[in-house]
Parts: structure tokens; sequence; C-alpha cells
């Protein structure tokens, strides 16, 4: 009788990628992303939407949390400097960027 091998742990890495990639498609979330908090979900968008396009249409508080998350000082509203848009978000906000960046990176397109 011949001896099954399990498959190599780069295929189930790809599976597990496509699962995820169709899951998004149809509106299934993980448990994890069930419970994510809407400033969250609103950061990753706009994060994804100026990996996207360059640009967006979002608040600058928006703007200022998805440029920390890709970690792109040039996605900074104009007339901002580092420190002072890093002191534009309140500790909650700072929180959902450090917490987006420890959680949710595969949410970011391109990350």
């Amino acid at each position: 009788m011949a001896q099954k091998h399990a498959p190599p742990l780069t295929v189930l890495r790809a599976l597990l990628v496509v699962l995820h990639v169709q899951s998004n498609l149809i509106g299934l979330k993980t448990p994890q992303e069930k419970n994510m908090q809407w400033q969250l979900e609103k950061i990753i968008e706009v994060a994804n939407q100026l990996t996207r396009t360059g640009s967006t249409g979002a608040s600058t508080g928006e703007c200022i949390a998805a440029a920390f998350v890709l970690n792109e000082p040039g996605y900074l509203p104009d007339g901002y400097t580092i420190v002072e848009s890093w002191d534009r978000l309140d500790t909650e906000w700072q929180g959902y960027v450090r917490q987006i960046q420890r959680d949710y990176q595969h949410l970011i397109e391109g990350q």
C-alpha cells in the first residue's frame, strides 16, 4: 500500500490565500474580522484606496491613520509633519493604527 504524504507547506499556504480571497469576494469574514470595529475597517479601506489610486476623499484623520498603517509619509495631508500628524490622531486612533499593523496587515493590499 502506498504511503500518503502531506502536501507541501507552500501548497497549504496558497490554498489559505485562495480561500481568504474567495471568502472576501462573497462577503464571508473570519470571526476576528466580523468583530472588527468600524474605525478599523475604515482605516483599512482608506489605506487600500491610497495603495490603489494614490488619493482618497476620506477625512484628514482617516488619511493620517492610513498613511501610518502603510508606513508611507507621502500620503500624509499637505502641511502636516510626521509628528504633527501623529499628534493629530487621538490615543484611540493611534491604538487603531497599532492594532492594524499588528493584527490586520494581511487585509492591506500589496503588503
